[in-house]
């Protein structure tokens, strides 16, 4: 139930071609929220190495989703991941958790933004289509992160579901 103010915004559009992204602008924004996190005390007893974003919650919408996300959370909870779904949790404790991850991995959506908060070197594995923007590339290339593709099909060409490789997907981690 917090609330942030700014006095200005500025925003860009969803620009393919947009192609800055500053590092020190960044790592300002960054350390500005994790340097409240640690004034205000705020903790997470959900932080793991290895932590998967699913998209359990936008299934309910019928939004962009991933069809074997079963099978490959099987798979990856063997390796140690941690499955989470990032709406249980605060704006705060997600800045966390990604601060404290060691490797993540995430279908392409809102919730990869938070690799913001990764630190240099974090393993991001992006799991997305040819068809959608490549901003979590530049972001993890802007930040210094170690970012790993796979390529996803989708089944229905009028529908954001899509399937991934299992095996690709563990080749990365």
């Amino acid at each position: 139930n917090k609330y942030l103010q700014f006095s200005n915004i500025i925003f860009s559009s969803n620009n393919s071609n947009f192609e800055f992204y500053n590092y020190d602008l960044l790592k300002k924004l960054q350390n500005k929220i994790l340097n409240y996190i640690r004034v205000k005390k705020i903790y997470t007893k959900n932080c793991f190495d290895k932590i998967y974003i699913n998209r359990i919650d936008s299934n309910k919408k019928k939004d962009r989703f991933l069809i074997n996300e079963n099978e490959l959370t099987l798979k990856i909870k063997k390796k140690g991941f941690k499955c989470l779904t990032l709406s249980n949790y605060s704006f705060y404790e997600q800045a966390i958790i990604f601060n404290n991850a060691k490797i993540i991995i995430g279908l392409h959506g809102a919730g990869l933004a938070n690799i913001l908060f990764a630190k240099k070197n974090t393993k991001i594995i992006e799991l997305t289509t040819s068809e959608w923007p490549n901003m979590y590339y530049r972001l993890s290339k802007c930040l210094k992160l170690n970012y790993k593709k796979v390529l996803c099909y989708k089944e229905h060409k009028k529908s954001n579901s899509v399937k991934c490789s299992i095996d690709t997907v563990l080749s990365k981690i």
